[in-house]
């Protein structure tokens, strides 16, 4: 099996995440592992910091948008979906889009949830496919103010 450089090719202050387990509650995979994210009613914690995440010839690759602004003002993230929709579309990427909702917890408030979407796209994560949505999520991270966005290669986390 092939390895990515998480450092490498996220930058490196991402935080990477791999060993998927599948958990009972978005509070308890956050109190565990410091958070839990609900795709396809599906609840998952990434449990273990890692430096490389497995790949092969077919990757899910993509990007969590979120549906806050500015950390916690709720929002309609539809333009987001949007404009990165457009972008992928651009570069002749056939993409899902899916609904999320993510918890972990906080210094102050306890347990957060968001909903979110991830929009993924079938790569051999190459070095233009990475950069891509290392692009993307740079500008999400921009223009809905957030401090971080995450980045999903098949069953690894990168938290940029």
């Amino acid at each position: 099996m092939k390895k990515l450089n998480c450092k490498k090719m996220f930058g490196e202050n991402a935080f990477c995440l791999a060993n998927r387990v599948i958990v009972n509650s978005l509070e308890d995979g956050s109190k565990k592992y410091g958070g839990a994210t609900k795709i396809n009613d599906v609840i998952f914690s990434n449990c273990n910091e890692t430096s490389e995440f497995n790949i092969q010839d077919n990757n899910e690759l993509g990007i969590i948008i979120p549906s806050t602004m500015d950390v916690n003002s709720s929002i309609d993230n539809s333009q987001y979906i949007e404009k990165v929709v457009d972008i992928l579309k651009d570069f002749g990427k056939s993409y899902d889009n899916v609904n999320t909702v993510g918890g972990w917890i906080s210094d102050t408030d306890g347990l957060v949830i968001e909903k979110g979407n991830l929009i993924s796209f079938i790569s051999n994560c190459n070095p233009f496919d990475i950069k891509l949505v290392v692009y993307i999520a740079d500008m999400i991270k921009k223009e809905m103010k957030q401090e971080a966005v995450s980045i999903v290669v098949n069953e690894s986390l990168a938290i940029i």
